[in-house]
């Protein structure tokens, strides 16, 4: 049976944020604790009106896994499942079909709550990942421009070195600030890019070599860990130059490098940052026309899927700060 629901696609979407929820409650990997997200609920109806999880999927911007993983938290948190699975239609139980209109005064109830409220304070939570590198800089002077206009929402932010595309995607994070993936995300997500720096070649002071080749053949080298994406530009970029190095160290760290190279125990590929600029005993050597850049920018749900308003202030405040990164270009 399929039901038809007094729903546009659009209104099922808006109707989902992702820091609304019925009460307080928190989710915690795949179990929920107390109370649900509304999100789940509009994936809910969304299946019922289009007939399968594949339809749904389509209509809401979603991966056909993320559609599973809301109904079957629901049915989790419900203790009963709602639909009969045969084949690849879902046909609504009978439990699904009492519990179906619950569902769309839930939300209904919801749109109507949201409407006035426009121009009041923005309250709730926004889940932030961050690569190490940008915590302390880039994100915490965002944090510090949301504050200023948004004092009272929850900010929650998580250091991530990999798997920032399946953490949004799972709504375990509204935003991951990183590092440009080699293959552009699609729907349900989208990347925001920021700005990007050059790599540069960073040498002990006393070491005699001025030029990033001589320097490489000085060695040995620190290499940035290779199972991450800036590593991979590394290796792509010495590939490209057939260059045969010594390695010295393998580490996924930036700042430890530097320090590393400052005490003597070898050259390293950087990002030109301010704190590299500020480290004592370190030469700094350009790759000159050979230059390679990392990209920094924000992977979150695409437009279509209406991020919160503190979601998208908080965008906004990155965007902003990013102008203003040291060392950096804006990317269009």
């Amino acid at each position: 049976m399929i039901v038809s629901i007094g729903f546009g696609d659009a209104q099922l979407r808006s109707t989902m944020p992702n820091s609304c929820w019925l009460g307080r409650g928190e989710l915690c990997g795949s179990q929920i604790k107390e109370n649900m997200m509304l999100r789940e609920l509009g994936t809910f109806i969304a299946v019922c009106r289009y007939g399968t999880f594949t339809s749904a999927s389509a209509r809401l911007n979603m991966t056909q896994s993320a559609v599973s993983d809301h109904i079957r938290r629901l049915e989790e948190y419900l203790d009963t499942q709602l639909f009969h699975r045969t084949g690849r239609s879902a046909k609504l139980n009978s439990v699904g079909q009492e519990f179906l209109p619950l569902a769309e005064q839930a939300l209904e109830l919801l749109e109507k709550m949201r409407k006035p409220s426009a121009n009041k304070p923005l309250r709730g939570t926004i889940r932030i990942g961050t690569i190490a590198s940008m915590h302390s800089t880039l994100v915490a002077r965002a944090m510090v421009l949301f504050r200023q206009s948004c004092p009272d929402v929850t900010i929650r932010a998580v250091r991530i070195e990999s798997g920032a595309a399946g953490h949004v995607e799972r709504e375990e994070l509204d935003l991951a600030v990183t590092i440009r993936p080699g293959r552009l995300p699609s729907h349900p997500l989208t990347w925001i890019p920021l700005f990007r720096t050059p790599y540069v070649l960073i040498a002990p002071s006393s070491w005699e070599q001025n030029t990033w080749r001589s320097a490489l053949r000085r060695g040995p080298l620190i290499r940035y860990e290779h199972s991450t994406a800036g590593g991979r530009s590394i290796d792509e970029f010495l590939t490209q130059e057939r260059m045969t190095v010594k390695e010295a160290i393998w580490m996924n760290h930036f700042d430890a490098m530097a320090t590393l190279v400052s005490y003597g125990v070898g050259a390293a590929f950087v990002p030109l940052t301010r704190l590299i600029a500020d480290t004592s005993n370190i030469k700094i050597i350009s790759l000159e026309e050979k230059t390679f850049y990392r990209e920094l920018g924000i992977l979150t749900k695409a437009a279509s899927e209406k991020p919160d308003r503190a979601t998208s202030r908080f965008i906004d405040a990155l965007k902003e700060v990013g102008t203003h990164v040291e060392f950096s270009e804006t990317v269009a």
